[in-house]
Formats: C-alpha cells, structure tokens, sequence
C-alpha cells in the first residue's frame, strides 16, 4: 500500500505532571484528508488515533484502520506522543527534553485534543481510539475527564474545557498495566523489551542521561517489559513507582468513565491476554470485583471478546481477507476490529 500523505502539524505541549518549563517538548499530529481538503467536509467527524508502543502515523499498527474511516466519510488525526516522533522517509525524531511515558500522558494528549479542535470547524464531532499501549493513556483520560465533569463545582468554563469525545474505541488493552506486561508470551517480551530500549533510551541516551545516567543504565539492564516500567517513573515525571501507577493505571478511573466505550479483545492475543479482566481489582471503589464486572455494571463501557483475532489484526476472511483500497488501485487487508471501528461511531453519532 502507498503511505499516506499526511499533512503535518507541529506544536509544543506543557509538562503538566511536574509544571516545569524546561520539560516542555514539540510534538506533532498527523491528519488526513488535510484541513481544508475538498476530500471530506470541512466538519467531517474526527477519530484521534493513539497509536501503538514505539508507533505513529506511518503505523498505528499497519493503516487500515485510517483507509476504513476515510471510506465511511471520517477525517483521522494521529497523536505522536513524546518519544514517538518520526519523520516520514528520516526517521525518529530525538526527544529534547528528558520525558516519555511508554504508555503516553494524559496531560499531553488533553493538550494535542486541544490543539486540533481549535484547527477545525467547531461543530466537528470527535471520536477517540486507542490500541494496544495506547488504550493506556486514552482510557486513563476518559475517567479522568469523567471525574472532573462529575464535580458540581466545575464552572462552565472549566466544564467547557474538558475534552469531550461522543465515543472511543480501546482495541486489546492491557488493563491493570502494573502487571499485565509479566503475562507477555514469548517471544513478545524479548522482542519488544529491546525495541523499548532502543527506541525510547538509545535514541535518546544523551538528553537522558543528562538527567538521570544512573536510571538509564537501570534501564538498559532491564530483563523484562513490566521491569522497565517499574523503574521508568522518574522520566513520566513522578517522584515514585506508587505514585506512576496511582495516577497513569488506566483501570483506576473506569467507573468514572462517562464516554460511550467499546473495549475489544481477543482470545488468542498473546500480549493482551483476556484473563486480565477477570482479576479482581484492588481499587476500594470497584468492591473488590473483577474488571469485567465493574465494566458491565457501568452505563458506559462494552466489552467484546473475540474467539481469534491475536494482538491488533483482527483479519476477516468473510470477504476473502481483502476489500477495496479507497486510495489507491488494488486491495488491502480487511480487518474486522477497523468496521467495528466505523460501526461504533457511526452509532454513537447517531444517538448522542
């Protein structure tokens, strides 16, 4: 498939979790059909895509998904979180500034939603999806969103502020991630340890280093996923591992949740695997029940778990694998989490 011709939109976000100047760093979103493209209307719906560990807008993982919605009439926007960014045809982009969370920050994307309403019409509707690390940061904020909108003190200005998203999609989340990544099957640990390690440390040893050389040797030592991450803090911005997981462990907030959210997972996924959601959680406020049974008493979360689908593809053969490329001549791989993607928006824009 020919690579997308993203149009490219740089800005600097705050480092909200600590406040200090000097952590401030330049991101980017990528957006498609561009604003102003005669492709789509001015205010087709938006999905914000938070793409994948070590991923972007070149793959989110792979690019279906941005075909799938352009064909149903939606515009895509890709968040490239700190540490992520990458020059199409360059390559990664160096961090400047001793910052990067493997599994994104909630103040930064607040920002990038910001961001890239103010670049479109204001009546445009926005969809939020989230796969693989990236459900992390995206169902994180959602019950942080949803707490703050719970607060009968919140002005109307402050109110006005919060993100709002009609739905979101989390495609094979890890859920509880200050452990599911010990349940990793091999060879994925290894594999992606050492993509972690080069992509986020490596590629960023001199500005880390200047920080913290003792953590980033500890880091580079690191024998497993769940291992780097419990040493990882200090770089998120935290002073300690309780304080990271407190504030950054997705299935802290799911009550708080009031974003129609569809949760997809499948039960041969080899990194997210689906017993996960059956542990029991230790949040006081879920009473000690599972994950999956605070998500079916909630008025807002699905979650569907499919026989086969492994770690993102979803590939459906009901059509023989392939469908129409709506952007170039020939085919591309039908997946069937990318029409779920489509289906579950296109309903939610319908009802709310």
């Amino acid at each position: 498939m020919y690579p997308i011709a993203w149009e490219r939109h740089n800005f600097t976000v705050q480092d909200v979790t600590t406040n200090n100047p000097d952590f401030t760093e330049l991101v980017s979103v990528d957006i498609w059909p561009p604003v102003g493209s005669t492709l789509l209307p001015a205010n087709a719906p938006v999905i914000h895509f938070q793409p994948g560990l070590r991923c972007h807008s070149g793959d989110i993982p792979g690019s279906t998904a941005v075909r799938r919605a352009y064909m149903a009439g939606y515009r895509s926007v890709v968040f490239n979180r700190r540490g992520h960014g990458h020059v199409p045809g360059v390559g990664h982009v160096p961090l400047t500034s001793p910052r990067f969370n493997l599994f994104g920050d909630t103040g930064d994307l607040e920002q990038a939603y910001h961001f890239t309403r103010n670049l479109l019409p204001p009546d445009t509707d926005f969809y939020l999806y989230g796969v693989s690390s990236g459900t992390a940061v995206t169902v994180t904020a959602l019950g942080i969103w949803g707490e703050r909108l719970s607060d009968p003190a919140l002005s109307p200005r402050e109110r006005a502020r919060v993100p709002q998203f009609k739905a979101a999609l989390t495609v094979v989340p890890g859920y509880d991630i200050s452990s599911a990544l010990k349940e990793f099957r091999w060879p994925y640990t290894d594999v992606l340890l050492e993509n972690v390690k080069s992509w986020f440390v490596r590629k960023n040893e001199r500005v880390l280093r200047e920080f913290d050389s003792g953590l980033v040797d500890e880091l580079l030592n690191a024998t497993g996923l769940q291992e780097f991450v419990d040493k990882a803090y200090p770089f998120a911005g935290y002073e300690t591992r309780e304080e990271y997981y407190a504030k950054t462990n997705p299935v802290n907030l799911i009550h708080k949740i009031g974003t129609p959210q569809l949760i997809i997972n499948a039960f041969d996924d080899p990194c997210s695997l689906p017993s996960n959601m059956h542990r029991a959680s230790p949040v006081p406020a879920h009473g000690g029940r599972t994950y999956a049974a605070v998500a079916a008493g909630s008025n807002s979360t699905v979650i569907a778990v499919t026989k086969s689908g492994s770690h993102c593809p979803f590939f459906d053969a009901a059509d023989g694998l392939v469908i129409p490329d709506a952007l170039q001549p020939g085919y591309m791989l039908d997946s069937w989490a990318d029409s779920v993607m489509v289906e579950w928006f296109d309903a939610a824009g319908s009802l709310f």
